[in-house]
């Protein structure tokens, strides 16, 4: 009677281990997989520029028409600055804005007013530059700097533009 109590015990035991087994393998071996997609949008701008050479006669307007052409996927503002590469040029030019929808800010830079969907274009950044001086001693280059950044979430180009210099500031790119 002990034997088979023995066995009968045994046996139990062992189906005890064997589901007991099972349902902790099952525990830890069970899998869920979900496959997230999403995609990055990329803002990209293109100059447009025409600046045919032209002598710098005092006086005289010269054409340099300057704009931007929104190449990327999402809508976009935009915000650009020029520079002259020395004061003499600087000191000895006009340039005529493009259009009023470029509005001048304290920090120097032009906010475009209006989002500038993909495969549009701003109106012109510059349409001139007035030749105010006699003559020039040393040439110049005229550089035309851009950024853009992604216009959803914002209200405006300057409110768009200063969350972005807050994130870089806190390390968040």
């Amino acid at each position: 009677m002990k034997k088979i109590l023995s066995i009968a015990g045994i046996v139990c035991f062992s189906m005890l281990v064997a589901v007991g087994t099972h349902g902790i393998y099952s525990w830890f071996t069970d899998q869920s997989q979900r496959v997230n997609s999403f995609s990055v949008g990329m803002n990209e701008v293109e100059i447009r520029e025409e600046f045919p050479d032209q002598e710098l006669t005092p006086g005289k307007i010269i054409k340099k028409e300057a704009g931007f052409t929104n190449t990327g996927m999402v809508p976009m503002y935009v915000r650009a600055v020029y520079l002259f590469s020395n004061k003499e040029a600087e000191e000895g030019s006009e340039l005529l804005m493009g259009s009023t929808l470029w509005e001048k800010a304290d920090d120097g830079y032009y906010y475009y007013k209006k989002i500038v969907q993909p495969q549009e274009s701003t109106e012109l950044f510059l349409k001139g530059i007035h030749w105010k001086k006699q003559k020039i001693t040393d040439g110049f280059d005229l550089t035309i700097y851009t950024e853009t950044v992604q216009a959803a979430g914002h209200s405006s180009a300057k409110e768009a533009f200063a969350r972005m210099m807050e994130r870089q500031e806190g390390g968040q790119v």
